[in-house]
């Protein structure tokens, strides 16, 4: 008996402290958060008519649309943020979609604001000198000195220009399917607030709207115990959806916006999950432990409403979403059915749309007509 009291209490010693224990957090960790406008409008963009170099050209009959995305930082850490690098991509999910132009493009600054100023001087000098002392017993003295010297200076001043980097690096990936912004904090830019990001598509006539997923990533220096050499590290990251429609298209207008509320509620209602409850009985904790132990016990999956809003997970058969309460499965449904119907859009032209509603208002308006008299 002694025995097993020793090596249960050995066990909850050597797994019970990192199991139960809360976590940590250091002093001055940052708290950076980021936020989108889940909808976003497309303007159609008019063909210039010179052959600069940056126009670019596109198929026959396929148009250019130009939206605009606002991406808004927030840093609730009271002391300097350190964060050095924030990192957006963004993407359409139809990949038959080239991004042509986009905004702001690489810019470069310098910490110093005027030239640095260099002066070189080149100095000759010579110099020759005699000199003779004498004295005759006690009565006497003399010195005779004679010197001779030649000096020259030549002074050169000129201005160098002063040392640049990168403030806002720009450019594509994926073969022109997406672009990148990367915006680095300097002394005379800062990181939060808002920034607005512009990109140009080309796309098909009967283009309506389209899903665009966005990431972003805040990097900070991080120096290891091995190494003099400090490198950059992911400290908060972020992930939006954003659903842009044409702005004259009212029906696309209204799916788009149906879809970013159901997101709304999805995000909240899977904030409210209640936390998985750590063990307070001595069965519990060993049951725990055991789980821990066991590698063929599958982890819990906290990844669902990512690869949800990815489309990377079916809520009719994913095992996680499943096993969700029945409120918040329903939403989960509620949001596919939503994205689906948003996504539709590609095969329906605005005129096929405009032709069903005459022909709807024409049937309506016959069956409605005066009925003959008796």
């Amino acid at each position: 008996m002694y025995g097993l009291r020793v090596g249960t209490l050995w066990l909850i010693g050597l797994v019970g402290a990192p199991l139960f224990a809360a976590p940590r957090t250091q002093a001055g960790q940052p708290r950076i958060q980021f936020d989108m406008p889940a909808v976003a409008v497309a303007y159609y963009q008019e063909e210039v008519a010179d052959d600069s170099p940056s126009t670019v050209p596109t198929p026959v009959g396929w148009k250019k649309v130009q939206l605009e995305l606002r991406l808004s930082c927030i840093n609730g850490s009271l002391a300097d943020s350190p964060m050095r690098q924030c990192i957006v991509r963004i993407q359409p999910r139809d990949s038959s979609l080239q991004i042509v132009d986009y905004a702001p493009r690489t810019e470069i600054a310098s910490e110093l604001t005027t030239p640095i100023q260099v002066k070189r001087i080149d100095e000759k000098s010579r110099s020759m000198g005699l000199s003779l002392n004498g004295s005759y017993a006690n009565v006497a003295h003399g010195n005779i000195g004679s010197d001779n010297g030649s000096k020259n200076t030549e002074s050169v001043q000129y201005d160098r220009a002063a040392p640049v980097q990168a403030v806002i690096a720009s450019g594509t990936f994926e073969r022109g399917r997406g672009v990148y912004f990367k915006l680095r904090w300097t002394d005379t830019q800062v990181l939060e607030g808002e920034r607005r990001f512009q990109m140009t598509l080309c796309v098909p006539p009967q283009w309506r709207g389209e899903l665009v997923d966005v990431s972003v990533v805040a990097e900070a220096e991080h120096r290891s115990l091995t190494s003099w050499e400090s490198e950059l590290k992911p400290i908060a990251s972020a992930n939006f959806i954003v659903a842009t429609y044409l702005h004259d298209d009212a029906e696309a207008a209204s799916l788009a916006y149906r879809l970013a509320d159901i997101e709304y509620r999805l995000r909240e209602s899977a904030k409210k999950l209640p936390a998985r409850q750590s063990p307070t009985t001595l069965p519990q904790m060993l049951r725990h432990v055991a789980m821990k132990i066991d590698v063929d016990t599958p982890s819990i999956d906290t990844t669902w409403l990512a690869r949800l809003l990815l489309d990377q997970a079916d809520p009719h058969v994913d095992k996680t979403i499943r096993r969700l309460p029945a409120d918040l499965r329903v939403i989960a449904l509620d949001y596919v059915d939503a994205r689906d119907d948003f996504r539709s859009l590609r095969n329906t032209s605005i005129d096929t749309v405009e032709m069903g509603e005459s022909l709807a208002r024409i049937t309506d308006s016959e069956s409605n007509g005066p009925s003959v008299g008796k």
